[in-house]
């Protein structure tokens, strides 16, 4: 790393520079039939250099891989090839942040366990959960990971991360008199919680086996709809992204500063901010890919835009505030019991081929590929069928349950119930 920067120092054409490294050691475990039958280890090392080259009044850039077989000549040659690209771009002028050398170590109960040991937890966890849903997982893998980030630019930022992640793909398999079902389940983190693995592992079971179970019925054309967190994240993901400073610089966001996200809220209102802190998130991380040290920003409150984010580039485009790519976000829970849906008919959506959010057509829809219809005692699996409504119609008559989750790098409402949705 020191060759190269000396390298990338001298050199007269550049500007500026970033290198960012991720040296990943991984543990790879395959079980097949609740036996271990595969242990890999990998040790990777992924570089890459951002060159900024000045183009009168603009700044041009460009990014390359270095390869730990490049020597002098060939690393040579990359830079060349990335300078005369480098060239070719025209953006609007800013400056890299500066800095100072930092190191972080995020906690991760991860490290407590040996490799094998911690597999092993995990495999048990999958033998129990299969014993108590009579379901099954064909395939269970297991890469266990440590990482050290690094990111070195030209103005002095030096900043270095340790971390530890888990991440898991499961096949759950369901056998039904002929036929056989299968579902995919990929489940991350970066703090090992028992019991909630457990959870997760059942639920997918149970979720496979109510596939296989799943009924063609006749659905009302319109009916209330109760979507679990994995699309709660994604429709709340949908409005993080407009109160970035990209969206804002490019015109994209429909929001404005102070505006209300929607008027006349008849139930709950939004409050959300974007963090860089999310225990038990895989996605937490004290610094950006730029070097920038985050915190956190509120966005909405109480409907109310009051704060956008985004990395050092665009905030000063706009001349706001470098808050840096914050990457979670966490909204304030809602006044919903789900208990109190017992004496209710509604549609609780379990699987999407890909739940639509579109803010600009007013759009949330897609194709459900397993539901559960629940009418006070009765639950009846189906599938095969779509969804569709308003985004300001959600807004205005939002329905944020009082449970809370962590999914991947969101935390908030477990469920968000929406009324009257058109079926077909």
């Amino acid at each position: 790393m020191r060759n190269v920067y000396e390298l990338l120092k001298e050199n007269k054409e550049l500007k500026d520079f970033v290198i960012s490294e991720e040296k990943k050691e991984s543990f790879e475990l395959f079980f097949v039939s609740d036996k271990l039958e595969t242990v890999r280890k990998t040790d990777t090392l992924d570089t890459k250099i951002t060159v900024y080259v000045k183009n009168n009044e603009t700044l041009g850039n460009y990014s390359f891989s270095l390869l730990s077989s490049d020597n002098k000549n060939t690393f040579e040659k990359k830079l060349n090839e990335a300078i005369k690209n480098a060239k070719l771009v025209n953006n609007k002028d800013y400056e890299l942040p500066a800095g100072n050398k930092s190191n972080h170590n995020l906690k991760s109960n991860i490290k407590d366990y040996s490799y094998l040991e911690l597999a092993n937890k995990i495999n048990e966890i999958v033998i129990e959960a299969k014993k108590e849903t009579n379901a099954k997982i064909n395939a269970l893998e297991v890469f266990i990971n440590k990482r050290i980030t690094k990111i070195i630019n030209s103005q002095g930022v030096n900043r270095k991360m340790n971390s530890y992640d888990v991440f898991i793909e499961a096949i759950p398999t369901y056998h039904n008199k002929n036929e056989s079902y299968e579902l995919y389940e990929a489940i991350s983190f970066g703090e090992f919680d028992e019991l909630k693995l457990k959870e997760e592992i059942v639920k997918s079971l149970n979720n496979v086996k109510a596939r296989a179970n799943a009924k063609d019925i006749k659905l009302p054309d319109t009916i209330d709809v109760l979507l679990n967190i994995a699309e709660v994240r994604n429709f709340f993901m949908r409005i993080k992204a407009n109160l970035n400073y990209s969206s804002l610089y490019s015109r994209y966001s429909i929001y404005e500063l102070n505006q209300k996200i929607i008027d006349n809220a008849k139930a709950d209102k939004i409050t959300m901010k974007a963090t860089s802190k999310l225990k038990g998130s895989n996605f937490q991380r004290p610094f950006d890919e730029d070097g920038v040290l985050l915190s956190e920003k509120k966005l909405i409150e109480n409907n109310k835009v009051v704060g956008f984010y985004g990395s050092n580039r665009f905030a000063q485009y706009l001349g706001k505030e470098v808050t840096g790519n914050l990457p979670c976000f966490i909204v304030k829970k809602g006044t919903l019991d789900t208990n109190d849906l017992k004496n209710n008919q509604y549609l609780e959506c379990i699987s999407f081929s890909g739940l639509q959010v579109d803010l600009y057509q007013d759009y949330i829809g897609g194709e459900v590929r397993l539901g559960l219809l629940k009418d006070k005692n009765n639950i009846i699996s189906v599938s095969g069928f779509t969804i569709s409504g308003k985004v300001s119609d959600v807004l205005k008559d939002l329905h944020l349950s009082k449970d809370i989750d962590l999914y991947q790098n969101y935390k908030g409402p477990k469920y968000l119930l929406i009324k009257n949705m058109k079926i077909c």
